[in-house]
């Protein structure tokens, strides 16, 4: 019974979505000790991510030609709570975008869920630099930069 448990937990592991899953007391310790579900909360707050890319030129004056780029910006701040005190979890967060292509720009929020996916893809990002894993061939012309309080 033991192999047999062992089996099912690995299998299991490389399922999607095993986080949010509806089995037995017994299978789902079994999985929780194989591998931990962890739920990470906001980065240190206000995280800020500046994404650039060069899209081409544009006429800046007569005769005078400047970079045109798509600029894509966001920041996550805390949202201050009617008692004066700051939360800690993803749906006391505001997220405010921006969205610039050439000389057009609009700006907007985003919802809790989509930032919390967001940053975690920027975590994930920096990670792999980290570890080298970044690979940043044809990449030319594109930048981010993300800045973290206190970092």
């Amino acid at each position: 019974m033991l192999l047999l448990m062992d089996c099912v937990v690995h299998i299991l592991l490389f399922l999607p979505g095993h986080d949010r899953r509806g089995t037995s007391r017994m299978l789902r310790d079994a999985l929780d000790t194989a591998w931990p579900v962890i739920m990470l909360g906001p980065p240190p707050l206000p995280a800020k991510a500046y994404y650039r890319e060069t899209i081409g030129s544009a006429r800046a004056g007569y005769g005078v030609w400047a970079r045109a780029q798509k600029v894509v910006s966001l920041e996550t701040t805390m949202r201050r709570s009617r008692r004066g005190t700051y939360g800690t979890r993803w749906t006391q967060t505001v997220t405010e975008s921006s969205v610039g292509y050439g000389s057009i720009h609009d700006t907007g929020t985003l919802d809790a869920e989509i930032s919390c996916r967001f940053w975690k893809a920027v975590l994930r990002l920096l990670r792999q630099a980290e570890l080298g894993q970044l690979d940043t061939r044809g990449s030319s012309g594109q930048s981010i930069s993300m800045s973290f309080p206190g970092g």
